[in-house]
């Protein structure tokens, strides 16, 4: 049975039922966040981490104290003594009602080493992330009734007593979007059983979710770029900087006017801060585009008489960020996808997913078991995006 040090310097124990997922979930909470929040203690040590201490779950090695990583068979097939207690639903083996948080909780600490650069970049361009416990969900439409958005519908003036003009209108249940939900298996053979230890599993666990995160970003940046037809997203339009300079005569190269120009171009419905190249080679070019500012020719010690200004409108970002597509993303070459970062991507995530998938192995007898995550990405307002390609017209 679970025990840990409680606020007052007292050993108690406790028994976990399967319902802890439901619990943790309502709360909007890990479980491992619930337990520590439910059962208070004056330890260093947190709650959670001494109640899988207690039930023999060693997700590390440690030389200091004597204690290797626990194998998988002891939470899979548990002593006699222990797997007695396993009668009820109420009263299942408690290893098993801990495992998979701390196993989800170990998966997480891993990815947290900078081996998903690709992947944590992306998120910092996601504008909005909302959660929900299902895989579908209504999403809010805002309309304005002028054609062209707020700039043409002003607000009206009004007398006393009287109802102003709507010039914005927020609907549901006009656009419903599916979240997918996706599922990592585990499976082990009996003789691998004997040998397995946790660790050993959380890495390969962090391992293939790292593979899958990639992947999906991947996915989404694509989807937002050529379209999707399974997230209603159409393709998005895309200029030529030749267009902006006629000067720029072959593929692949950037000029600063054209920069500048595509910068500033409908400075009134969005300021790029984000940019999305497909390679190293369009970095470069933008990087080198020709006509740029430079001090390589310039005096410091002649004077002159001069005076210097800043811009003050139009606000073009001092500091463009630029996000290099991998190459296994297959981003069309050439391509410069620039957003603005606080408006342009939403993020959907299905609470929901992981802490059923968790709740069903922990009821059930068996060497396997799955780890399922929702989501999916969108493209917020269409006007955050801008797209211009190196490709000359």
């Amino acid at each position: 049975m679970p025990s840990f040090i409680d606020k007052t310097g007292a050993q108690q124990q406790v028994t976990l039922s399967a319902d802890i997922f439901r619990a943790a979930h309502d709360s909007n909470l890990t479980v491992r966040q619930y337990i520590n929040n439910k059962y208070p203690t004056c330890s260093e040590t947190e709650t959670f981490v001494q109640m899988c201490t207690s039930e023999q779950l060693f997700f590390k090695k440690s030389d200091a104290f004597g204690v290797n990583s626990t194998p998988l068979r002891v939470v899979l097939d548990p002593p006699a003594d222990r797997e007695a207690a396993n009668t009820t639903r109420e009263n299942p083996v408690q290893s098993r009602i801990l495992f998979p948080p701390a196993l989800m909780s170990m998966v997480e600490d891993t990815l947290a080493v900078d081996r998903m650069s690709a992947t944590n970049a992306f998120d910092q361009l996601v504008a909005i992330t909302t959660t929900v416990a299902s895989a579908r969900t209504e999403q809010p439409v805002i309309s304005y009734s002028g054609k062209d958005g707020p700039q043409d519908k002003r607000a009206q003036q009004i007398s006393q007593l009287s109802e102003p003009a709507n010039t914005m209108l927020i609907t549901a249940s006009e656009v419903t979007r599916t979240i997918p939900t996706f599922s990592v298996g585990l499976s082990i053979s009996d003789e691998a059983m004997k040998y397995a230890t946790i660790d050993m599993v959380a890495l390969s666990l962090a391992r293939q979710k790292e593979v899958e995160m990639f992947a999906l970003a991947g996915e989404a940046v694509m989807a937002m770029l050529n379209g999707d037809s399974d997230t209603g997203q159409s393709a998005l339009v895309q200029v030529n900087a030749d267009t902006f300079d006629s000067t720029i005569a072959a593929n692949g190269v950037l000029t600063d006017l054209a920069w500048l120009k595509w910068l500033y171009s409908s400075m009134l419905t969005r300021r790029i801060d984000w940019v999305i190249v497909d390679s190293l080679a369009t970095a470069l070019a933008v990087q080198n585009r020709s006509g740029k500012n430079t001090v390589q020719t310039d005096d410091p010690n002649s004077p002159r008489i001069e005076t210097l200004f800043s811009v003050a409108y139009p606000q073009i970002a001092a500091n463009v960020k630029m996000f290099i597509a991998p190459t296994e993303w297959s981003m069309t070459a050439n391509t410069i996808m620039g957003i603005q970062s606080n408006s342009a991507i939403a993020k959907l995530v299905n609470s929901s997913a992981s802490y059923q998938a968790s709740e069903r192995w922990a009821m059930r007898k068996g060497e396997g078991m799955r780890f399922d995550f929702g989501q999916s990405f969108y493209r917020l307002f269409d006007s955050a995006f801008s797209v211009m390609s190196l490709t000359n017209t």
